[in-house]
């Protein structure tokens, strides 16, 4: 019991307890360096006095060189920016809870707990998100909230679970046709629309087309994707505002990719920020709003509407530099081939996913919900690789005496 409550303690915490709005920045960040000195404490435990065995970190490696980056970024920051060691410790925290993975590992809660709390994270999400959509324009959780796109786009920590919920569902909804599965299915697809995000909304009905193309248990493609269309007709006239204005916004920013301000804020800090060679390997860095590498950053926002946010995987290469770029993509390009049980399939469409945000959303490293979900998503991984291993070496004798 001790351990699911650690576990969940450490996901809502660092997550700012989905940000009630009388929770302060300064406030949320404290948070964030408890949660850190918490799950740091208990792995220095595990490590002294814990001798039980553990499972095999299949992304060690990758998690390694995601460490080194974050440490090279430090000195990229001071002789760069000027930023002071100290103030770029703090000022990475986000970057710390790359710790959960090997903290779990050390902690070893039940794998079908982790699959729970993905799914309960994420439905908790979902009502979150209809309440404040409901309470607008009075704000009870997220950071920010405005009314665009013929919708109310809400920013509360915990979309990642909504993701991970809503491919967990599919792929159970599959195996079982149990209507809860497409409740769920329908509910976190319903959330989606209203977010009015086309990064997010898109990957998701190309990968769920996908899903059930290869699906093997739907036994007419042809008759299921005329279901798909007429399905589509009503979601359309219900939301069809929102989709409307997405498509205009689609339409307005690809008139002229040269005149895109995503684009040329790309191409600005990719061509021309990094003042040194030397970023390429060790970034510039994560920036403080106590040095004056911040108020450089925020001029370029104000000024320019150049956000690091805003241009996918190149935010996170200037921070952390080529490394830290590397081991992301190997991690997603191993969770999306890496052969799983029919349980796990949803493990592939996160990868799907997520490596479909590396180049039109933040990335991983865009909050502390991407990260904390990445990590449970490779232990849970890690464990059923585990399993299957055990299960074919209990084999093995049978199968010598029976030759």
């Amino acid at each position: 019991m001790f351990k699911k409550v650690l576990v969940a303690f450490v996901i809502v915490a660092g997550m700012g307890f989905f940000e009630p709005s009388f929770l302060e920045r300064p406030a949320i960040g404290a948070i964030h360096l408890v949660v850190i000195g918490v799950m740091l404490s208990f792995m220095v435990l595990h490590l002294v006095y814990d001798r039980t065995p553990r499972i095999k970190p299949l992304f060690s490696v990758e998690f390694g060189l995601i460490a080194l980056a974050v440490v090279l970024s430090i000195f990229g920051a001071y002789a760069y920016h000027g930023q002071g060691i100290k103030v770029s410790l703090l000022a990475q925290r986000t970057a710390y809870f790359f710790f959960f993975y090997p903290f779990l590992h050390m902690v070893k809660p039940d794998p079908k707990f982790v699959s729970r709390l993905l799914i309960a994270i994420g439905v908790i999400w979902a009502v979150l998100y209809l309440i404040q959509w409901t309470a607008y324009p009075i704000q009870i959780f997220g950071e920010r909230m405005s009314k665009d796109r013929n919708t109310i786009r809400i920013s509360i920590p915990g979309g990642a679970f909504g993701v991970v919920a809503y491919y967990y569902a599919f792929v159970k909804y599959l195996k079982t046709n149990h209507f809860k599965y497409m409740l769920l299915l329908m509910l976190m697809f319903f959330i989606f629309v209203l977010l009015g995000t086309r990064q997010l909304i898109a990957p998701v009905i190309l990968i769920s087309l996908w899903i059930i193309i290869r699906s093997k248990r739907v036994q007419s493609k042809l008759v299921l994707s005329l279901l798909i269309a007429v399905a589509a007709i009503p979601i359309y006239i219900i939301f069809n505002d929102i989709f409307d204005a997405m498509m205009e916004v689609t339409r307005q920013e690809s008139g002229s990719l040269t005149e895109n301000v995503r684009f040329k804020a790309a191409g600005f800090f990719f061509m021309h920020f990094s003042g040194n060679k030397m970023a390429f390997f060790t970034g510039n860095g994560a920036y403080s709003n106590h040095s004056a590498y911040w108020v450089m950053m925020e001029k370029y926002s104000k000024m320019f509407c150049y956000y690091l946010a805003d241009i996918w995987i190149i935010g996170e290469y200037i921070l952390y530099g080529i490394i830290y770029v590397i081991a992301e993509m190997v991690i997603m390009i191993r969770m999306a081939f890496m052969p799983l049980p029919e349980e796990q399939q949803y493990v592939h469409y996160i990868a799907y996913s997520t490596f479909f945000a590396l180049f039109v959303s933040s990335g991983i490293s865009g909050g502390t919900e991407s990260i904390m979900m990445l990590c449970l998503v490779l232990y849970a991984t890690d464990v059923a690789k585990h399993l299957e291993r055990k299960a074919r070496e209990a084999m093995i004798p049978e199968d010598t005496v029976a030759g």
